[in-house]
Parts: C-alpha cells; sequence; structure tokens
C-alpha cells in the first residue's frame, strides 16, 4: 500500500498503518476536513467538511468491508449502513451537531466500539436505528439478517433522546435476527425503545446480550400495537438505577425472555411494568422488591432470588407431556437427615400427596382448614381399606383440668362388629345440639312394664333415664 506523503493532523503514525489488512476506507480529520483513505490505495477517495458526505461515500462504494474511524466525528446529518459493511470505531466518538437519528443501520451491516455523545445539544432522536422499513427479514433464501450493534456506549443527559431505536412505524415492516451486544446506556430517555404500533408488523427474534443502563428515565420500552407483534426477543440486561430513573423495564408484546439485575430501585421507581396488553413475557431477576412490580398484563411470570420462588397470575406447569407418574419432591431436614413428601397424579388421574420419606402426612393450617368448601362432592376416609383396616378418625383436645390430651374416636367396627362407633378415650360423650337429639322411629305399644332404663344426661347435664320394656 502506498503510504500518504504527510500525516493528518490529530493522528498518529500507528493509526494509519495496515491499512490494506483492517479497513476498505479509513476515515481521518486533517483540520476541518474529513478525508476517506483507499485502504488498497492509499489515496483519497473522498474529501468534505462535512463527516456524513465522507462515511456515506465509504460505506456506498467498493463493497464490502470494514469503514474504520482514526479520529472523533461531528455528523450534521443522518449516516446510513449499507449491506456487508461494518463501521469500526476504534473508541472514537461520535457527536451530532444538532438533534437527529444519528446513524440507521441495515441488514448485515454491524457497528462497533463507537461512543455516542449527545451531551453537549438538546437531542430529541435517537443513535443508532434499526428501521423496520428495511425490512429485516427479506423473502427469497436469504433469511438471516444479522444486524449488529457491539460494545457501543451512548452518552446523553437530562433524560434526553434514545440510545438504540427498533421502530415499525408503517403497515408491514419486518425487525428480525438482529443482535445487540456489550453495550451500555447513560441518562437518555429511553435506553433501548422498541415499538411496532402501526399496520401489521413484528419485531422477533432478536437478541440484548451484555446490555448496561445507568439512569436512563426509561431503560427498556416496548409498545405493541393491537395488529403487531413484539416476541419471543431475548433480553440479558444490568441497571444502575440513578434519580433520574423512572420505569427501568416497560413490557408489552408477548413471549420475551429476560435476565436481568436491577440495583438500588426505590420506592420512587418500578422495576416492571407490564402493560395490560402483555402475555406470556418470563422474567428472571436476581433481585426485586415485589412492590416495585406492576403487572396489568396477563400470565407474565417472575422467578426471583430474593423470593426463592415463581410470581405471576399464571399457571405453572409440571410434566405436562409426561408419559409416566412421576412426583414433585419437597425436601427438607430433620436432625441433619434429608426427607421428602411427594405431589403427583395417579394412574386413574387423581391428585397424590402422598408420604416420602416418613409414613405421616400432616396439614397445619394454623387457623380454619376447610375440606370440599363448595359442599358439591364427599369427603371419604378410609374408601378402599381392606381386610381387618378399620382405622379411626381421631380427634384431639385439652381436658378440663388442662392436664392431658383426650380424644375422640370414629370409625367403622372393630374387625369383629359390624357396627359404627364413637369413642372417647375418657369420659361421656356428649350430644348438645340447639334442639334435641333424634333417634330411630317411635314404636307405640300402649302400657307396658318396664324392664329397665339407661341413664344419660340432658344439656344442662342432668342425669335421665330412658326406660326399656322386654
Amino acid at each position: 500500500m502506498r503510504r500518504p506523503n504527510r500525516r493528518p493532523n490529530y493522528t498518529e503514525m500507528d493509526d494509519i498503518t495496515n491499512w490494506e489488512e483492517t479497513a476498505k476506507y479509513v476515515i481521518v480529520l486533517d483540520g476541518t476536513t474529513y478525508k476517506a483513505y483507499n485502504g488498497n490505495t492509499g489515496e483519497i477517495d473522498s474529501s468534505s467538511t462535512s463527516a456524513h458526505t465522507v462515511i456515506q461515500y465509504a460505506f456506498d462504494t467498493g463493497g464490502a468491508g470494514t469503514v474504520s474511524l482514526k479520529c472523533d466525528v461531528t455528523l450534521t446529518a443522518n449516516i446510513k449502513g449499507t449491506e456487508y459493511n461494518i463501521l469500526e470505531g476504534n473508541y472514537h466518538t461520535i457527536i451530532p451537531s444538532v438533534s437527529f437519528d444519528m446513524l440507521t443501520m441495515d441488514r448485515h451491516f454491524m457497528v462497533r466500539n463507537v461512543r455516542f455523545d449527545v451531551t453537549g445539544i438538546v437531542f430529541a432522536h435517537a443513535c443508532i436505528v434499526f428501521d423496520g422499513e428495511d425490512q429485516y427479514v427479506a423473502g427469497g433464501v436469504d433469511q438471516m439478517q444479522r444486524a449488529t450493534v457491539s460494545n457501543c456506549d451512548g452518552y446523553s443527559e437530562t433524560s434526553q433522546g434514545t440510545f438504540i431505536s427498533y421502530i415499525c412505524s408503517a403497515d408491514s415492516e419486518d425487525i428480525a435476527w438482529t443482535l445487540v451486544e456489550n453495550t451500555s446506556s447513560r441518562l437518555f430517555e429511553y435506553g433501548l425503545k422498541i415499538v411496532a404500533t402501526v399496520g401489521t408488523s413484528f419485531i422477533n427474534g432478536n437478541r440484548f446480550q451484555n446490555m448496561m443502563g445507568y439512569g436512563d428515565k426509561y431503560f427498556v420500552y416496548i409498545e405493541e400495537g393491537a395488529t403487531n407483534a413484539i416476541s419471543r426477543n431475548r433480553f440479558d440486561m444490568h441497571y444502575q438505577r440513578r434519580d433520574e430513573t423512572d420505569t427501568v423495564f416497560t413490557i408489552d408484546g408477548g413471549r420475551n425472555y429476560f435476565w436481568n439485575t436491577i440495583w438500588d430501585i426505590t420506592a420512587a421507581e418500578t422495576s416492571y411494568l407490564f402493560s395490560a396488553s402483555s402475555l406470556h413475557n418470563y422474567v428472571f431477576d436476581m433481585s426485586i422488591d415485589l412492590a416495585r412490580v406492576t403487572d396489568n398484563g396477563t400470565n407474565n411470570m417472575i422467578f426471583n432470588v430474593d423470593t426463592e420462588g415463581y410470581i405471576g397470575g399464571t399457571d405453572f406447569n409440571f410434566f405436562e407431556k409426561t408419559l409416566g407418574n412421576p412426583s414433585v419432591r419437597i425436601y427438607g431436614d430433620v436432625a441433619g437427615t434429608e426427607k421428602y413428601a411427594s405431589l403427583g397424579i395417579s394412574a386413574a388421574g387423581y391428585l397424590l400427596i402422598s408420604k416420602g420419606t416418613v409414613t405421616d402426612f400432616r396439614i397445619d393450617a394454623g387457623g380454619v382448614l376447610s375440606l370440599n368448601r363448595s359442599a358439591n362432592g364427599q369427603i371419604r376416609c378410609y374408601d378402599n381399606s381392606g381386610t381387618d383396616e378399620n382405622e379411626k378418625v381421631i380427634i384431639y383436645g385439652r381436658n378440663n383440668a388442662d392436664t392431658g390430651t383426650e380424644h375422640l374416636d370414629l370409625r367403622w367396627g372393630d374387625g369383629t362388629h359390624e357396627d359404627g362407633e364413637i369413642e372417647t378415650s375418657s369420659g361421656d360423650l356428649r350430644l348438645s345440639p340447639a334442639g334435641v337429639v333424634m333417634f330411630g322411629t317411635k314404636t307405640g305399644g300402649g302400657d307396658v312394664v318396664s324392664d329397665g332404663y339407661i341413664s344419660i344426661k340432658d344439656a344442662a347435664g342432668n342425669a335421665v333415664k330412658l326406660m326399656t320394656t322386654a
């Protein structure tokens, strides 16, 4: 490669070596003039005081390749990425002179290692835009568009503008298969804004990996129109609150997956706001105060490490497609020994709460325990008992002196006779209804001779006698 005779202002020698190996064009600033050096010839193919003119020329010319920035850039107009090109920032900074969308992506286009700084102006646009008008899912053989933003940082202030925007603003616009990774946004109004509200469009199957936000008013904002779809996107994110924070994640759409950590959220902010039309979104959060979650949607799910469990308004299914009858085991520790009990479905389709390591099963309600509260079925004990399995239903209580525990037993027979039995472990059996105790139907017999009596007590405790006849 032929080297230029002199180095442009502000450019080090190591910035302009090995161009042929690293870029099809190298962008430098010489005084107030931006120049595009051809990486193969070393010639200046484009020069202008307008940076967007030179960078756009480099994108549009020479086919596939890398356009490498060797200087900071001040833009006066939007630049549009082109297919099979890479904008390599080399950690240089792009600054807009006024507010406009700075860089618009394209299919098979990548931007990497760029700092976007909008702190010096009133900014109401986006640094990076994925526009559904470019149809990121095209017909034909090539379906995977692979547009990528990698290792880029955005700097704003006082909650101005958007760092990265996904927008479908007309009918039949699509954005899919894109990747945003290893980025950070600071103090924007929107860190990542994803909107499809017009016509029938979709923003599906995109991945947002290791994105970091610092004090953005709305770090992730998703808005889906009634006839659109924003779904099956994957988010892996960290966010640090600041006083500027309002709502960290505003989630619309359905079946999106989030793996997040939100730091230091307070009562003044909202961690997650699920919109009314959101459904089946899945969130795994390392640390979250549930008071900071508002779920207006349907069947959204949150798994939270702080509460060691699942929070949500939908069923949680185990073994839905099983061909057998596995159990959910719940474990505990007893004196250093692990124990478990089981929940499952029998082969006949009954719910089983069954013994595990031990034979006892206990329900500790701590208050009222209702069985079959709706009274639309029976409560059965031992309906599958076998020979000599006449077990008791035992009800415990304390005696009057509160010195011991007594019990009332109910069972069918004792294996030697066919009678129902009600027994007490001590004292009398008391029947105390509000009215009277009813026995079998009376049979009239006229005057008869008594052959004995049975002693009972009335409700007041008075002893009375029931006469019997021969």
